[in-house]
């Protein structure tokens, strides 16, 4: 079975929200599983608010972004999506997004950094 993650892109001029796992040794974006009937938009949605403490909206799927990896529970698909928040967040770190690249990324922002940077 295919699991469905949610990821928020959380823009502002040229820096992107970013947050790192200890856990995982890896940065990511506010990232999750979707929960059962919960539509992926959503999933962003909540994914943000529970990542930041702040309001969100989504504003756009990215299908460009779009990609598959391995999880370590098996083959999975990231569903990103364009998230404006409220405010501004106590957790993560504004990175610029050209210097992404110099960050250990979770496997799906590997995947999209370079089209990212852009």
């Amino acid at each position: 079975m295919i699991q469905d993650f949610s990821g928020s892109l959380i823009l502002r001029g040229n820096k992107i929200l970013m947050f790192y796992n200890e856990e995982k040794n890896f940065w990511d974006v506010p990232s999750g599983k979707r929960q059962e009937s919960e539509l992926s938009a959503d999933a962003a949605s909540r994914i943000s608010e529970e990542f930041t403490g702040c309001n969100s909206e989504v504003l756009k799927y990215q299908r460009k972004f779009k990609t598959k990896f391995q999880s370590s529970e098996g083959e999975a698909t990231w569903q990103p999506y364009m998230v404006e928040i409220e405010g501004n967040s106590e957790e993560g770190e504004w990175v610029e997004t050209e210097e992404i690249n110099s960050k250990q990324l979770s496997p799906p922002l590997q995947e999209i950094s370079e089209k990212l940077a852009d």
